[in-house]
């Protein structure tokens, strides 16, 4: 059955063939293929669970979800804590889950924050399920004691929203499967809903967007008038401290950074750029997935009135993206349920890089980012544990990570070069070299650690 779009339904409203739609396109010039030949059978067939139990290999309804946020909050209520970020349209909550660490390190008013949401775009489900499986992965970790998760939760909150569009996402569910905006009624009866991603209040109606109702890109009557946008907006802007965001959506694979009203560059180009080239290398080294990654407007498209537009432009986080996860088009918003795990560990990858990038940027982490960083793990010498500096970062000495019951400094060289190449600051080293593979914010790295006496310095 051909089931045209909106935006020309009007012209082809009882012909289930397309042929006359057909014929339109080739009449512009336009070349077209099928990408999914029914869509209702390829609904039908991702079979979301039926349960009322959250099952993170499948996907799960907007009260399954919520309920299982919930009840997560309450099993780590040591390292976590619940956020009630607002209200819908039709009373539904916009609920998150704020990761703040272990409550005898630093408090989470001293700490920049991450922030990471789904289903803002209704019929995008992947993105629920990824981020509510990378919430998962965090707080598990963490407890665990996992070091890599340790670092980064220590060094910054971890929030994760896995629906922000609840009214849109439930609809979904229960009348129309590729649904994509809010529900709120607009001036035309029959043309409900917002594009809650071009409702965001920064240089709000402008390229990529539409005044008109009955358009999936309806940038909405006035710039936030959405329930579920002012709400969010109100969150991250009074908290004043998210130095991260990730708006997830599908499908393209895609990594994208501000602008998206403007093809200009913003002043934090080169930081975004390399946040986005360490995750999807990331990315890439756990299932071979391929994203490109640059600016929205030049990347995918011009689209004002973002939320990565506004939590940067706004609210100052300068790792601020917007992403489009798997895949490139072909199974696009109906992504079968077996590819939920997959990119829930790719993307989680990606994640943990991009923290890293954070960590080591002292615009983001201030003074704090010098301690954490020098002091952030240890290494295993001769059998035994010692403390080490990143010295490849912030090209430090090593003091503040001295063993108080040793006398020797230690100083970590990056690898593939010289000693010549890797002069301390400190000074002439006494050598003695050991391979020695670390774990610290960015991964396992392999580095030479270099002891020397500072009694020879």
């Amino acid at each position: 059955m051909c089931k045209p779009g909106r935006a020309i339904a009007s012209d082809h409203k009882r012909d289930n063939t397309c042929n006359s739609l057909w014929a339109k396109v080739k009449d512009l010039g336009l070349e077209a293929s099928v990408m999914i030949e029914d869509i209702d059978a390829a609904a039908q067939a991702i079979q979301p669970s039926a349960s009322d139990a959250m099952d993170l290999q499948t996907y799960n309804s907007y009260n399954t979800t919520v309920e299982w946020v919930k009840d997560l909050a309450e099993q780590y209520s040591d390292i976590a804590e619940l956020v009630n970020i607002g209200t819908s349209y039709e009373g539904r909550e916009l609920v998150g889950i704020r990761i703040t660490g272990s409550k005898s390190k630093a408090t989470s008013a001293t700490k920049p924050g991450f922030w990471m949401d789904g289903g803002l775009h209704a019929r995008e489900w992947i993105t629920t399920a990824t981020v509510s499986y990378m919430l998962n992965e965090a707080l598990s970790k963490y407890a665990a004691g996992e070091s890599e998760v340790v670092s980064i939760v220590d060094s910054m909150d971890l929030l994760f929203a896995p629906i922000l569009n609840p009214d849109g996402y439930d609809y979904t569910w229960t009348d129309d499967r590729m649904w994509r905006k809010t529900r709120m009624p607009n001036k035309i009866a029959a043309c409900p809903g917002t594009d809650p991603n071009r409702n965001w209040d920064y240089h709000w109606g402008e390229a990529g967007t539409s005044s008109v109702p009955c358009s999936d890109s309806y940038s909405g009557a006035s710039a936030a008038n959405q329930p579920e946008i002012i709400a969010v907006q109100e969150y991250i802007k009074d908290d004043g401290n998210f130095a991260g965001y990730i708006n997830f959506h599908s499908y393209s694979q895609l990594w994208m950074s501000p602008w998206g009203y403007t093809s200009d560059k913003p002043a934090d180009y080169d930081q975004q750029e390399a946040g986005s080239a360490a995750a999807v290398a990331a990315l890439e080294a756990v299932h071979g997935t391929k994203y490109d990654y640059g600016p929205i407007s030049t990347t995918i498209y011009p689209a004002s009135g973002s939320s990565a537009d506004y939590v940067y432009g706004t609210c100052g986080a300068i790792y601020s993206y917007g992403v489009e996860l798997r895949d490139t088009g072909k199974d696009g918003f109906l992504l079968p349920a077996d590819q939920i795990t997959p990119s829930g560990e790719e993307t989680w990858a990606a994640v943990k890089a991009l923290a890293g990038v954070m960590m080591a940027d002292e615009a983001v982490m201030g003074e704090a980012a010098e301690d954490d960083m020098c002091c952030s793990g240890a290494c295993t010498v001769e059998g035994e544990e010692k403390y080490y500096s990143i010295d490849t970062i912030h090209n430090m000495c090593g003091e503040c990570c001295m063993n108080p019951d040793d006398y020797r400094k230690y100083h970590l060289f990056e690898p593939g070069l010289t000693k010549a190449d890797n002069d301390s600051p400190c000074g002439p080293l006494g050598f003695h070299t050991y391979d020695s593979t670390v774990t610290h914010g960015f991964g396992n790295i392999k580095m030479t650690l270099d002891l020397y006496d500072p009694d020879s310095v």
